[in-house]
């Protein structure tokens, strides 16, 4: 199995708990990965048919439209396995038909002549059960986006990793800690720490990101008269840059960007807004981000690193995004495994 600890027991928990509810027969079964030419957290069988099996710790968004993506993706039987699926996100996992089970007992699965349909159960110790780790919460997420983006600095000063997540130095001691337990971070001695499950590590951050982090960020909303008027800015006379669709179109040459977003120091905001004559608008398509992170100037980079124009994509759940972001996602996933 290549599933993290806290996700094994995710899994076997959802299963003893759905075999106790419907009687069928399921075990998790050994395969050969190199038949499968992909990375997956495990397989299952239920009932003599084969399944691969998809856990997340967690359901928002991010995760559905990572599941539709992987979906699409796979010709295998998939069963996606999480911590609790609401009766809203279940109802829209169904419509995607992505089969499901939870912790607490509800679950969809569709595999002939198999039919369960399980949904309504309340996770009665949610609150127990929710993520204490701080890892994956805000200032942690800002210190392992910094490590993603710049392998070299898990080796260098707890200092310099702060400086550059743009965190308290304390906060580094806690979320190294944390990242160690869950075997992100390997202490390899003389020849120091090394990241390890990078790509498990990318997609936990972009799952996080939008609720944890992203929604923080917001500085506003814009309109503008013309459409295009973004097509000729010289952005980095801002110190700012592009991300979602806008990042994404400049990635891969793919996409016609209809939502611009553009992450920004929060002192130069107004001074953008002014410039290109933006109308503030609560509905407006031009959303502005504070930048997160510390950004270098001397590296006059247009876009924002490609985890977080992928995790912009992502959130949208729009099928052109979702294209686009697997196109993103595929390289990165060179860079990982």
């Amino acid at each position: 199995m290549l599933i993290n600890t806290n996700e094994n027991k995710i899994l076997k928990k959802a299963l003893n708990n759905f075999v106790k509810d419907t009687g069928l027969e399921i075990k998790i079964i050994d395969w050969d990965a190199k038949t499968l030419n992909r990375k997956i957290d495990a397989m299952i069988n239920i009932e003599g048919q084969n399944c691969i099996v998809e856990v997340k710790t967690n359901i928002n968004n991010a995760t559905i439209a990572m599941m539709i993506a992987v979906k699409e993706n796979v010709t295998e039987k998939l069963i996606f396995v999480t911590r609790y699926v609401t009766q809203n996100m279940a109802k829209e996992l169904k419509q995607y038909n992505i089969q499901f089970i939870d912790v607490a007992g509800n679950a969809y699965i569709n595999l002939p002549p198999i039919y369960i349909d399980i949904a309504g159960k309340q996770n009665l110790d949610i609150k127990a059960q929710r993520e204490k780790k701080r890892a994956f919460k805000q200032t942690g997420l800002k210190v392992i986006f910094a490590l993603l983006n710049n392998p070299h600095l898990i080796k260098t000063t707890y200092r310099n990793i702060a400086k550059e997540a743009n965190v308290a130095l304390g906060t580094v001691n806690w979320i190294m800690r944390e990242l160690k337990q869950e075997m992100f971070v390997i202490d390899k001695g003389d020849k120091g720490r090394v990241l390890n499950n990078e790509l498990d590590l990318y997609n936990r951050w972009v799952i996080a990101y939008p609720d944890r982090l992203r929604d923080k960020l917001v500085l506003g909303q814009y309109t503008a008269k013309n459409p295009e008027w973004w097509k000729g800015v010289k952005i980095t006379n801002f110190d700012a840059q592009w991300g979602g669709e806008v990042g994404a179109a400049r990635i891969t040459k793919y996409l016609e960007p209809e939502d611009i977003t553009i992450y920004i120091n929060e002192d130069r905001t107004t001074d953008f807004i002014l410039e290109h004559n933006l109308i503030q608008d609560p509905n407006g398509k031009i959303e502005f981000l504070r930048r997160f992170w510390e950004h270098n100037k001397q590296v006059n980079n247009e876009v924002v690193p490609h985890i977080l124009v992928y995790a912009d994509l992502i959130k949208t759940r729009d099928p052109r995004n979702i294209e686009t972001a697997k196109i993103i996602y595929e390289n990165e996933k060179i860079r990982y495994i």
